[in-house]
């Protein structure tokens, strides 16, 4: 009977006080610490959202229009980005927190102990479900990349997935930090643009006349719009422009997680919002309805 209340007393001895929304102060009593820089937040964030997402912009908007679609990647931009700094706010006050289940459990210390663990069970439950099918299609997207690299090796999908995931598992389980690989980071964020810069060249230089079929057709809002390319667009764009998952450990590593409102709002989405819209509106504006039929 009690252990609630010292544990409660620990609790709230780590706590300081919310900021205030979208505001850059540093919490009181607090010397800067080692960390990541507000511009190496920024590419982590990129890289943490902007994934195999990014691909499926342009079959999303074909399926909207070229206006509705670029209003759809501007509001999942700013909702993320809503969502986001609420989740830096939280953590504020909670600074200790490490992991969205850490934060969960400091967040319901008014519940008893079993109800606050069952909370932090259910979320690192359901986190840990949407991980794992995003961690398998980076592996295929991997697995995939490698074959049409050595198309002249006749090697089926699965084992080069295999090859892949053996090449990324020293990485991946000696990195403890977001920080730990930083140029990794860095690689992250070229190949991103180049991802884009590429095809895009390839497709001026080739012009609308031979990218888009004759039959093909770009509209600001389909005519045949309806609810299930609707739902499909729109969870198509949620995919690629959600981003808390790591979002935590993304903050907890920060030199002056005051400044993450800056990371975000300052670089990486203005970023995003570039990207993102030049993949969706622009691969519609070469490739138009023929999208649908790729």
């Amino acid at each position: 009977p009690h252990r609630q209340p010292r544990a409660r007393q620990r609790c709230a001895s780590m706590h300081t006080a919310a900021p205030s929304y979208g505001a850059a102060d540093a919490a009181p009593g607090k010397a800067p610490r080692h960390g990541t820089s507000v511009w190496f937040t920024a590419g982590a964030i990129i890289g943490d959202i902007m994934g195999a997402g990014i691909f499926a912009m342009a079959s999303a908007v074909t399926n909207l229009g070229w206006l509705l679609g670029a209003a759809a990647i501007v509001a999942m931009v700013l909702m993320n980005a809503h969502i986001s700094l609420l989740l830096w706010r939280v953590h504020r006050r909670f600074p200790e927190a490490r992991t969205l289940g850490q934060l969960t459990h400091f967040s319901f210390e008014g519940a008893t102990g079993w109800k606050r663990s069952l909370l932090r069970n259910v979320l690192e439950t359901t986190q840990s479900m949407g991980m794992f099918p995003q961690l398998g299609l980076y592996m295929l997207a991997m697995g995939k990349s490698l074959g049409m690299l050595m198309h002249e090796h006749q090697v089926c999908l699965p084992s080069w997935t295999l090859i892949a995931a053996l090449a990324l598992y020293p990485i991946a389980s000696s990195g403890r930090r977001v920080g730990s690989y930083r140029v990794l980071v860095h690689l992250n964020v070229m190949s991103l643009v180049a991802t884009i810069v590429i095809p895009f060249a390839h497709m001026i230089s080739l012009g609308t006349k031979a990218t888009r079929p004759a039959w093909s057709s770009m509209q600001p809002v389909v005519e045949d719009l309806h609810a299930a390319g609707v739902v499909k667009s729109l969870s198509s764009l949620f995919f690629a422009t959600t981003g808390q998952a790591i979002m935590v450990e993304i903050l907890s590593e920060m030199q002056d997680v005051g400044e993450f409102p800056r990371a975000y709002v300052g670089i990486s989405m203005p970023i995003q919002l570039v990207l993102f819209l030049a993949v969706g509106v622009g691969g519609y504006y070469y490739k138009g309805s023929a999208i649908r039929d790729a």
